[in-house]
């Protein structure tokens, strides 16, 4: 690096400026991804800041947000609404202790407009024509948005006429597009600002877009307010809006670019939004009631039926693409995140449907309250319903199908770059299943867990447990661990927060075959239900600890984000020299904290940048070669006790 150098000015003692040595940082290591269906939440968003909603392609499919709360995933994505399990696989990892995460919302690739399934609305009463809006996106929540429309104005300081348009004697926030209600005795007109001039005498002057038949004796400056509330709860109140499209905060702008409830419509997009009523200003946003006859929005539908497994994945999409794809792909080029997590790739079982539970009789109740018997149980037992009918397999049945999906999904993660999928054991299998499922995978970077889990959330709106996936209480227990105690530390050993019971009882002798062959086991015990192990499904014994994998998707992450500022600097001795005390001087704090074995820090890790590396012929190519060795601390997995009898006849235990 170059050595700062500050200029004297005049003879004396100046101090030098020391040059500022490189330092490395640990990243980020416990954010986790999750790609599901929700009733609600970003999906075909148009690619360019331009893009009309209503336009054909180019747009968005699938897009990864984060969200760093179970309170911010409701607002975005919804409650539990709806047939997927993504919604409890969120509220799971939030619960253990995670504090990150990326939503990607699955929604079927048809190829069609970008609006079907969106509802429609427009505010009508306060303009000219009606403003023209479109829910956020697809779903039947949007029929419940409701939206008004006002106006706000700001009385201006005296103007004089110009020949061509207006004078004010002060310096006015006044901007192209501002639209002038002028008024003089008792003729009103608007104006809309084309051009503005400050002079120097402090007067600024403004070109109009049309002739002023009067000479005003009064001037305000109108903006627009629009309010909307959905039937979640969610409001949003945009203030100071221009109301014609010059406007550096023209509201279909403002709206397209900072509203998570809807989309200015085609028409409000391209057009001039004025007072239905010169006189009645300013008009507060008036909000339907809820109970309107005719709602003011209509169109959206949930279409989860015409979901199908390939809408996880984009075939199209290729590593180095300058953009994301769709489904998984959406995660390519995310900086911070660590694990993937699939909740809804198939349904192995419905979900139950919501039921409203009735309030028993209080206590005390002077009165008996009549029993209604209950209905007759149905001649011919319906099979049940998903809501995903093209997502339901049967693990028993249909095996072969789900780890096919299961491999792509693998396939797709390992194409993001350095990730780990946590992948979940199809439920109801037998031990020999699970051990013939277990043969189709062989990667460091797939972690596996069995059996599933069963929550029950107060605020639900079912009133039954609810399986889930195992994976997503991992996730939350790595989440925490890493955050908490380091990568080192293995993300096992943690009782569950929120799990009620495990959905199959693991035995002893099968606990140990599962954990032999890497799959990683919710045991239910006394305490609750506890991660017994944390081991990855990779052939090569170096890297069958997650912790392992992870340390090592640690390093290369430090190492090629933190060493870009090098790619342009003089390829000198003093800077690989810098690179190596910089790399040691990380090294060595990981080897305090535990990640490295060895008896001192030369059996735990070398740095290597020496002459035989780096070569004359690969300094003058622009080369620079280090070498780095680690020898990483497996977590502890077993404890042997032995129990001693001694002869004056005592009991000991000894570790």
């Amino acid at each position: 690096m170059p050595t700062p150098w500050t200029s004297p000015a005049a003879p004396g003692l100046y101090g030098a400026v020391t040059a500022v040595k490189p330092s490395f940082a640990a990243v980020r290591m416990d954010v986790c991804a999750f790609v599901g269906i929700a009733p609600r939440g970003p999906a075909r968003v148009p690619r360019a800041p331009g893009t009309r909603p209503t336009e054909a392609p180019p747009f968005r499919r699938s897009i990864a947000v984060a969200v760093e709360s179970i309170a911010e995933y409701r607002r975005l994505y919804g409650g539990f609404d709806g047939p997927g399990r993504l919604p409890y696989a969120i509220h799971t990892f939030f619960a253990q202790g995670g504090r990150r995460a990326y939503v990607v919302r699955i929604v079927h690739d048809d190829g069609g407009e970008p609006g079907l399934a969106v509802a429609s609305g427009a505010i009508a009463g306060t303009t000219t024509a009606p403003v023209a809006l479109l829910a956020r996106n697809e779903g039947r929540w949007g029929n419940t948005l409701r939206a008004g429309f006002g106006f706000a104005v700001a009385p201006l300081g005296p103007c004089f006429v110009t020949p061509t348009g207006l004078s004010f004697a002060d310096r006015e926030p006044l901007e192209i597009g501002a639209l002038l209600r002028l008024g003089a005795a008792d003729q009103v007109v608007l104006a809309c600002i084309t051009s503005v001039r400050r002079d120097p005498d402090s007067r600024v002057s403004v070109t109009l877009d049309r002739t002023i038949p009067l000479t005003p004796t009064s001037a305000e400056l109108v903006t627009g307010v629009i309010e909307i509330v959905d039937g979640d709860g969610n409001r949003e109140r945009h203030t100071e809006l221009g109301l014609a499209a010059d406007h550096p905060r023209w509201a279909a702008s403002v709206l397209r670019d900072a509203s998570t409830l809807v989309y200015p419509g085609e028409a409000l997009s391209a057009g001039l939004i004025e007072p239905l009523d010169l006189r009645r200003l300013p008009l507060a946003p008036v909000l339907p009631p809820v109970d309107a006859e005719i709602p003011q929005f209509s169109g959206g539908a949930d279409r989860y039926t015409e979901i199908t497994t390939g809408d996880f994945f984009d075939d199209a999409w290729l590593p180095g693409d300058p953009e994301r794809g769709d489904g998984i792909a959406a995660l390519a080029y995310i900086d911070d995140l660590a694990t993937v997590i699939v909740p809804d790739l198939y349904v192995p079982e419905p979900l139950p449907s919501d039921e409203s539970v009735r309030d028993p009789a209080p206590r005390g109740s002077p009165r008996f309250v009549a029993c209604e018997p209950p209905p007759p149980p149905p001649t011919e037992a319906a099979a049940p319903t998903t809501g995903l009918d093209k997502l339901h397999l049967d693990p028993t049945v249909d095996l072969a199908e789900i780890v096919a999906l299961q491999t792509a999904a693998v396939a797709a993660v390992e194409r993001l770059g350095d990730l780990v999928l946590l992948l979940d054991v199809p439920p109801r299998l037998t031990l020999r299943q699970i051990l013939r499922w277990r043969t189709n995978f062989h990667s460091s970077r797939v972690a596996a867990y069995h059996p599933w889990l069963y929550v029950a959330p107060d605020d639900d709106g079912r009133d039954r447990r609810i399986s889930i996936n195992p994976s997503a209480v991992a996730a939350g227990v790595l989440a925490r661990q890493e955050r908490v105690f380091g990568i080192s530390h293995g993300p096992a050993g943690i009782h569950a927060v929120g799990v009620i019971d495990v959905a199959e009882l693991v035995a002893a002798d099968a606990h140990a075959e599962l954990h032999s062959v890497g799959i990683n086991v919710h045991l239910r015990e006394r305490g609750g239900v506890r991660l017994s192990a944390a081991r990855t499904l990779a052939d090569d014994r170096a890297y069958r600890q997650l912790s392992v994998r992870r340390l090592m998707s640690l390093l290369r992450r430090t190492l090629e984000i933190q060493t870009q500022w090098a790619v342009f600097e003089p390829n000198t001795p003093q800077l690989r020299g810098d690179i190596v005390t910089g790399l040691r001087a990380y090294l060595r704090q990981l080897y305090r904290a535990g990640a490295f074995r060895g008896a001192d820090e030369s059996e735990g890790f070398f740095v290597r940048c020496d002459p035989r590396l780096n070569t004359r012929v690969d300094v003058d190519g622009g080369r620079m070669i280090i070498e780095i060795g680690v020898a990483p601390t497996e977590p502890l997995e077993f404890i042997v006790l032995r129990l001693v009898r001694s002869d004056d006849g005592t009991l000991a235990v000894e570790t």
